[in-house]
Formats: C-alpha cells, sequence, structure tokens
C-alpha cells in the first residue's frame, strides 16, 4: 500500500475497524466495575493509564505487526481468522455462562494501576479485533512514511486522557504506587 492507494474509503473501513477494535464501549462496563469503590482523582489515573497502555500497545504493533506476520510466515486471512475464533470462544463463554458473576477474581491483591493494563487496557479496550487489525494494517503497509500517520493518529487519540490525568493525587498511597510495575 503506498500514498496513492489511499482514499476515503480506505481511511472509513480502517476508522470502523480501529472503532470496534479499540472502542470504550467494550471497557466502559468492567472500568466501572474495577473503579466502582475507587476515588474521582484515582479512577481518572486508572483512566488514564488505561488508555495510554492502550495505545502504546497498538504503537507496538502497528510498527512491528508486519514483521511478525513475516517472521511468523502468516498471511492477512490467518490473522483475520484467528482474531474471529477468539472473539467466537469469548462469545460462546458468554453463551453458555450468562448469568454467572463476573467478579475479576484476578483482581483481588492487585494495584489500581496493575488493573488499569491488564484486563481493563488489554483486552477491553484493545480487543482481539484491534489487534488483529492493527497486524494486519501494518503488514500491508509498504513504506515506512505510511506507518508515521497511523501511529500519530494513535499518539493524538491518548492525549485527551494523558492531560486530564495531570495534578495533585489524593488517593491513598497503598492504591496508587507500586513498586513492581
Amino acid at each position: 500500500m503506498n500514498f496513492g492507494e489511499i482514499d476515503f474509503y480506505l481511511v472509513f473501513d480502517l476508522f470502523i475497524l480501529l472503532l470496534i477494535g479499540m472502542g470504550p464501549k467494550i471497557a466502559l462496563v468492567p472500568f466501572l466495575d474495577i473503579t466502582a469503590d475507587m476515588d474521582g482523582e484515582t479512577k481518572k489515573k486508572v483512566a488514564s493509564t488505561m488508555v495510554r497502555a492502550a495505545v502504546g500497545t497498538a504503537l507496538i504493533l502497528v510498527v512491528l505487526g508486519g514483521f511478525l506476520m513475516k517472521l511468523l510466515h502468516f498471511s492477512p486471512g490467518a490473522a483475520s481468522i484467528a482474531g474471529g475464533i477468539v472473539l467466537l470462544l469469548i462469545a460462546l463463554n458468554m453463551l453458555v455462562s450468562p448469568g454467572k458473576e463476573h467478579s475479576h477474581d484476578d483482581a483481588h491483591g492487585r494495584t489500581a494501576m496493575q488493573l488499569a493494563i491488564y484486563p481493563l487496557a488489554v483486552p477491553f479496550l484493545l480487543n482481539p479485533a484491534g489487534i488483529a487489525t492493527l497486524v494486519i494494517a501494518s503488514g500491508n503497509i509498504d513504506s515506512h512514511s505510511l506507518r508515521v500517520p497511523l501511529s500519530s493518529a494513535l499518539c493524538f487519540l491518548s492525549v485527551p486522557s494523558t492531560c486530564s490525568s495531570s495534578g495533585t493525587s489524593t488517593a491513598s498511597p497503598n492504591t496508587l504506587t507500586n513498586p513492581d510495575w
């Protein structure tokens, strides 16, 4: 893919796929569930960390996606099928246990910032469809000059959350700090 092949429909399709694959609609309910007992400042920090982690992961996928496709010898069609299988397994899990409460059992004993990265950033904010989209788009890009606009757009998406998280924290130190992360 080069600059001559870029048209409105390609940009629109990529935008829609990224909106589906990186949209906040899937991450909203788990975010509200996990941060229900946190104060407002901690919620802002968790949200900012969540967005920055998802965008950072997306940037790594944009830069290294084509390399991974060549290294692991898989085609864009295979990546699409793999992403579809992962989504099918998630859907089947939801159908088999519809009344089961997902209490985030792995959340106990973890700090708020650790929860912002997993499970909130990946796989809720950047889900398997977004990962497959970014890897395939990166694999289809022939020149590095096209990776720059895509990377810039992803960075631009993270600016509002980064700017809104500045300020002093009123949360307790044990909630926000962890020497391991």
